[in-house]
């Protein structure tokens, strides 16, 4: 019996954050007799994570926004900076407002759909100019096809992974000073690599804690939490008392490839790799959230009819200077508590945040670059012969072409 086959002008594959970002973005601009599907594997949605950005420029997700902070702190070798701004504020955006938002947005359109407990295999491309994507349920004819899903190659190519498991916790004393985030605190054993806890405070007796490694190896699960416990005694004074009793409203964990290498885009013109494995994840810092928003918004015109390449997210500038700090910090990890709060100390505020973003101007980036250790730099970008090409890997068998 054939497996039946659906029709359609867009087919995005993997329903995460880039994929809803994208549907978001071409749901509304769908003309009469167009159709989208979203094909995603997980059975349903939940808050299974945090996006949190700095506001440099608008997102459809900024309505989404459930906090927002002016102040963050970095802590390392005993010292403490705390950056202000009055222009640009941290948001937090709960994973589950997000996909609501998202979903509302595609159920409410008779030309979309969010294809749910679905699983997408290959991409063929046909005689007629079109694609064939095979599903679970059935093969997609799509004109144009928008991959994100997620890419092993990248986890396994990578020489420094960020990973992470956050608690959230909400106590019944006052814990937390609610108007500043701890962006990073390194004043924390350094044993499995380079260690951070970083604490988004809702309230004076809710935050999120996690405990960040950027680190070759990921670690057991007790192990995050009990350096997050460890981290709630020593830095807020929290008693075993009020651990026992506190709630834990909900964990996350997540592993994000730090590595300027990134898959290289099918041969077929209307197969586009978009998202992590289209290298949409900043290599020297791991965000994402805010930069695919911008992509969905300002490359339109090109998601809407996406022939050709894809259109960079970052500069090969900025990709070649994450790539010198990446080959640094492999180098000398030890050396990146000190690197990191350097550029929170010495660097405006609001620079700091529109480079960490992707919008920085010619000087900001120079002001960041003047807050490094000059001729350890010099030595490593010598080292990297000035390449701003990155490394291209092939995708796996399973996501190639038929």
């Amino acid at each position: 019996m054939s497996r039946p086959v659906e029709i359609v002008d867009y087919a995005i594959l993997g329903g995460g954050m880039a994929g809803l970002t994208m549907a978001q973005a071409l749901v509304p601009t769908l003309q009469p007799g167009e159709r989208l599907a979203v094909v995603e594997p997980r059975e349903q949605y939940q808050h299974d994570r945090t996006f949190c950005y700095w506001d440099v420029a608008p997102i459809a997700a900024d309505t989404c926004v459930k906090h927002r902070w002016n102040k963050w702190l970095v802590r390392s070798g005993g010292k403490t900076t705390v950056a202000q701004s009055d222009k640009y504020s941290y948001s937090y955006v709960p994973a589950d407002a997000f996909y609501e938002q998202a979903r509302s947005l595609i159920n409410d359109s008779e030309q979309a759909e969010l294809f749910m407990n679905q699983s997408a295999g290959t991409v063929k491309k046909t005689s007629y100019g079109r694609s064939h994507v095979t599903t679970s349920a059935g093969t997609l004819d799509a004109k144009w096809v928008l991959d994100t899903r997620p890419s092993p190659e990248l986890v396994e190519a990578a020489e420094t992974l960020q990973h992470f498991v956050g608690l959230h916790l909400r106590f019944d004393k006052p814990v937390f000073d609610p108007t500043t985030i701890t962006l990073m605190d390194f004043d924390v054993s350094q044993e499995h690599g380079l260690h951070f806890l970083y604490v988004l405070p809702f309230s004076e007796t809710e935050a999120l804690v996690e405990s960040t490694f950027f680190s070759a190896k990921v670690l057991s699960q007790e192990t995050y939490e009990q350096y997050i416990h460890d981290y709630l005694r020593e830095r807020f004074g929290v008693t075993d008392s009020m651990l026992d009793n506190a709630e834990l409203v909900r964990m996350e964990r997540g592993v994000v490839p730090m590595t300027p290498k990134r898959l290289a885009q099918p041969d077929n013109p209307a197969w586009h790799k978009l998202g992590t494995p289209g290298g949409f994840v900043r290599p020297a810092t791991g965000y994402c959230f805010h930069a695919t928003g911008r992509f969905a918004l300002e490359k339109q015109v090109w998601l809407k009819r996406p022939f050709g390449s894809v259109p960079p997210i970052r500069s090969k500038a900025l990709d070649w200077l994450d790539k010198v700090l990446l080959g640094y910090l492999n180098r000398a990890p030890a050396e990146a508590p000190e690197i990191f709060y350097s550029m929170f100390e010495r660097v405006h505020p609001d620079a700091l945040v529109r480079f960490l973003s992707n919008v920085g101007t010619v000087a900001d980036t120079l002001s960041v670059m003047l807050a490094m250790p000059v001729w350890p730099f010099v030595k490593e970008a010598v080292g990297q012969c000035f390449d701003f090409s990155p490394k291209l890997l092939k995708p796996s068998s399973g996501l190639r072409e038929d």
